[in-house]
């Protein structure tokens, strides 16, 4: 069995791949830029991209199912393709907004829709997963100002959601797609149980040791906000759905203990198992000197001019923070397709620190940091 992962550089695509080598099935990744990609050991790399579905008919030879990540702007052709080359079964990464009948949803719900309806309409063995917002959003929305100033600036502290671990979510895939256990499924996915942003924040403050302060903003500085890093079509629909979200219980289900066999991973311990920057983790930090490193990359060229600051380092030596910016004036790096830097700074006891930043389109996100040993913090 060769099973074809799409979206392959994201945390569910990832953890799929790993689970499913683990299971001893053959993984092949598509990606539109194979040179840049990193990829598990194992993995067989195909060249493609699911909004040209004329290159998809390599990358889907000798595949018998897809775990697909994809958008309706080529939908038709899509599925043509997967189907002429004789893939059986398709697992769907969708979203539990397909549930939703809010209007605030409805453009997610359609778009996901659409590509659910054209899977089952094409004749495929399918699974549909349906997670809830992923536990990785607070800290993709709140990273930079808990860095930068150790403050989170929402305008709902007490709307609720279930957020769900990705390798959760990768884990039911896994076993939809090494199984024929789930056909016909549409499974709604979520963490154990529903927290406010107010909780969640908590919790992120107690895994990295140190106090965040919570603001409170109005709706007129979150949508500012949330324009500078989602598209806009997201914005309305987010805000509307925080202001839903006060007071109301987030759904909860029990369908990843129920395929997985396993309880599904807690908020503060899937938080736990994330590599976060050693910035926010005083408490991480190796007791002895060493270099630090991480992976820098940018992925392509209409993303290419990116700066970078330069590390600033604590008075006492036990901590260091960064900070990134992309087209900033007072940045002093830039870097190119595929180009990577390292910036030093020597620490107050004479240790060297070593980092090099991960970027990822359209944001920079640091993703791990490790130690001239191979270990991750």
């Amino acid at each position: 069995m060769r099973v074809l992962v799409t979206g392959a550089s994201g945390g569910v695509g990832r953890s799929v791949m790993e689970g499913l080598l683990a299971e001893n099935v053959q993984v092949r990744a598509s990606s539109r830029d194979p040179q840049q990609a990193r990829m598990p050991t194992g993995v067989e790399l195909a060249a493609a991209d699911l909004n040209q579905p004329d290159t998809m008919a390599r990358a889907l030879g000798g595949v018998s199912a897809v775990f697909l990540y994809a958008q309706g702007k080529k939908l038709p052709e899509l599925m043509a393709t997967t189907k002429e080359v004789g893939v059986e079964y398709v697992v769907f990464l969708s979203t539990i907004d397909a549930t939703n009948q809010h209007d605030y949803a409805q453009h997610n719900r359609r778009r996901h829709l659409e590509v659910e309806e054209a899977v089952a309409a094409a004749g495929f063995r399918y699974t549909f997963l349906r997670p809830a917002a992923f536990a990785t959003n607070a800290l993709r929305f709140w990273r930079q100002s808990i860095v930068a100033e150790g403050v989170v600036r929402i305008p709902f502290p007490e709307a609720q959601q279930a957020p769900i671990d990705e390798r959760d979510i990768a884990a039911v895939g896994v076993r939809a797609l090494a199984s024929r256990k789930l056909d016909g499924a549409a499974l709604v996915l979520t963490g154990p149980e529903s927290l406010t942003q107010r909780k969640q924040l908590e919790c992120i403050s107690n895994v990295v040791g140190r106090p965040i302060r919570l603001e409170t903003m109005t709706e007129e500085q979150a949508r500012a906000w949330l324009e500078k890093i989602i598209p806009v079509a997201y914005v309305n629909l987010l805000i509307a759905q925080w202001r839903d979200e006060v007071g109301a219980a987030a759904r909860v289900t029990d369908n990843v203990e129920r395929v997985t066999g396993r309880p599904v991973t807690p908020y503060a311990a899937g938080l736990r198992a994330m590599p976060m920057p050693s910035a926010w983790c005083e408490s991480i930090l190796p007791p002895t000197p060493c270099q630090w490193a991480a992976e820098a990359l940018v992925p392509s060229a209409e993303n290419s001019k990116y700066k970078v600051q330069s590390l600033e380092a604590s008075p006492a030596g036990a901590n260091f923070h960064w900070r990134a910016a992309c087209k900033a004036r007072f940045a002093k790096y830039w870097l190119g397709p595929g180009e990577s830097i390292v910036a030093s700074v020597t620490l107050p006891e004479g240790s060297t620190l070593t980092w090099m930043p991960t970027l990822t389109v359209p944001r920079i996100v640091p993703m791990a940091f490790c130690d001239t040993s191979g270990r991750t913090w």
